[in-house]
């Protein structure tokens, strides 16, 4: 079967740094050991801090951190220190949107960047307790480490009247949802995208790491239309005895959630494999998994004590109609056994199949 995708992207192997393929510059940097980058490092915040604005000491300071920062993680940018001290601005008095745990405000980082500054309210001064304090700092640590093409980036984080802010590109399309009711043709898009997360999915799961919080709203659009996964908070090395560590849950959240994730049981790579399906399943028809249940209260006994999954008649889809095999697909990523549930590298096999991209 050809496939009737617009271009979108695979999975390519890791990239290695060459001195025909990056900039000089990038060459450079990326033969620099730890000790040398954070000396440039330093020596250009000194400058940043130390310089009046738009000196010429100052854009070239603002040049050489951003070279050193916007490099791909495991490069110059996974040296440098995570705090992007003096190097964004705020705009605005309000945040431009706001989702269920964080507000996202419109910033510009070294002024060469439109960024998205992402405050966690469970992280406000004053309110943060110990747990908030670990979340957000394993956040960091794992998300700024990630390198591939459906992983949105984190730059680091900043300050603003006391308050911390994590920094990543801005992305004028925001989440899935939004993107997909901006018209065009659904079908086509829609396709890509599950598709390209399933990359992202496949991505983290190989490098140990348990995503923890798969719904659309974590799910980005890049300006060239490609999607991006977001929001490591909940994320976490996979360990047998690995769980959800946020309390205060949103109730709509659970739509999206594997059974053992709601009984509060151990979860692993198998719980994101849930929550991709219900994503996809959105993503595909427009309709929430669970949809006809208005109230969180009538589905989640249903999940948990009678296996309840999505009923295909409740999605009227010509996706669903032109590839079935989407849907069966579906309902095996939402196996009760996480064991029996395909894995995100099956899932990416039978979609490049499923599709003719293979």
């Amino acid at each position: 079967m050809s496939s009737d995708l617009p271009v979108t992207r695979r999975l390519q192997p890791p990239f290695r740094p060459t001195k025909r393929s990056l900039p000089f510059k990038l060459w450079v940097l990326a033969a620099l050991n730890q000790t040398h980058i954070l000396f440039l490092a330093n020596i250009s915040l000194k400058s940043l801090k130390t310089t009046a604005n738009n000196s010429a000491d100052r854009k070239r300071a603002e040049e050489q951190l951003y070279l050193l920062r916007s490099a791909p993680p495991g490069q110059a940018a996974d040296s440098t220190p995570p705090e992007l001290a003096c190097e964004c601005v705020r705009f605005g008095s309000q945040p431009e949107y706001s989702g269920g745990r964080n507000d996202i405000w419109k910033g510009r980082w070294l002024d060469k960047e439109d960024v998205a500054l992402i405050f966690y309210r469970e992280y406000k001064e004053g309110l943060r307790d110990d747990d908030a304090i670990r979340r957000f700092e394993r956040q960091i640590r794992v998300w700024r480490k990630l390198d591939n093409p459906f992983i949105l980036r984190l730059y680091g984080w900043c300050k603003f009247e006391g308050e911390t802010y994590l920094v990543s590109p801005w992305l004028k399309n925001r989440d899935a949802v939004r993107y997909l009711e901006g018209g065009g043709d659904r079908r086509l898009r829609c396709l890509s995208l599950i598709y390209e997360i399933s990359q992202g999915l496949r991505y983290l799961h190989v490098q140990g790491i348990i995503h923890g919080s798969i719904k659309p709203s974590n799910i980005l659009v890049q300006d060239d239309g490609h999607a991006v996964l977001s929001d490591f908070s909940l994320a976490k090395i996979a360990t047998p005895e690995a769980k959800n560590t946020e309390d205060n849950l949103q109730i709509n959240f659970y739509r999206y959630q594997a059974p053992e994730a709601i009984l509060d049981q151990a979860i692993s790579e198998a719980s994101d494999v849930y929550s991709w399906a219900m994503t996809a399943l959105e993503i595909i028809t427009g309709n929430p998994p669970y949809h006809t249940w208005k109230s969180p209260g009538q589905f989640i006994p249903q999940i948990v004590t009678k296996n309840q999954i999505p009923t295909r008649s409740d999605y009227n889809s010509s996706v669903l109609g032109r590839y079935p095999e989407i849907w069966e697909l579906l309902v095996r990523c939402w196996n009760r056994e996480p064991v029996n549930r395909p894995t995100a590298e099956k899932i990416v096999e039978e979609l490049e199949k499923i599709l003719g991209l293979k």
